[in-house]
């Protein structure tokens, strides 16, 4: 028998990949090409070849925006997310890290949207704060025994704080400007 075991499903739901087809081979820039074209300024796809009496899809944009607002695009069996595709239609490769989108729009594949960044530079793009926030502001907590506003920040997985303020909006001004001056992948 086959011992190839299957990814998880955390695994799978964490890849590139939109979907657990993991037998099937990743398409290659000539075949997606030879489907697909591709406008780099919009980061729209368009089908120009379709197999399968699946005719009303060509001249049509490609694919569906998923939960998570990502496009994804089904081609063969397997589904991909469009940023990946839009990476390696104009590259010719696919991206050997993250992938990130300038903007924050996860819909928007412009290809001068994307760029290749660490998992920690794709963190620091965070635009909004955790659910629990209690004050919905992302790098500000209450401190509560001196009763002021704290803003804190993450450096090589470290936190810092920048500081102790009256108001909330003070706080979160500097953990903007702390933000952008540490954090090179930083666009907000």
């Amino acid at each position: 028998g086959n011992s190839r075991k299957a990814p998880s499903a955390s695994a799978c739901r964490n890849s590139f990949i939109a979907e657990p087809c993991w037998r099937l081979k990743l398409i290659t820039q000539f075949e997606l090409k030879d489907r697909l074209s591709y406008d780099p300024g919009t980061g729209v796809f368009i089908w120009i070849k379709v197999y399968r009496n699946k005719t009303r899809l060509l001249g049509k944009e490609a694919g569906g925006v998923d939960c998570e607002g990502y496009r994804i695009i089904k081609i063969s069996g397997r589904s991909y997310r469009a940023h990946q595709l839009a990476w390696l239609y104009v590259h010719g490769r696919y991206p050997a890290v993250i992938l990130d989108h300038r903007d924050g729009a996860r819909d928007n594949n412009a290809i001068t949207n994307l760029r290749e960044v660490t998992f920690s530079g794709n963190s620091q793009n965070q635009r909004h704060a955790h659910t629990d926030s209690a004050h919905g502001l992302i790098g500000v907590d209450l401190n509560k025994k001196k009763k002021r506003f704290r803003a804190r920040i993450m450096i090589a997985g470290k936190r810092k704080t920048l500081g102790g303020f009256a108001t909330l909006e003070a706080a979160h001004e500097a953990y903007l400007q702390a933000k952008r001056q540490m954090h090179a992948t930083c666009s907000i």
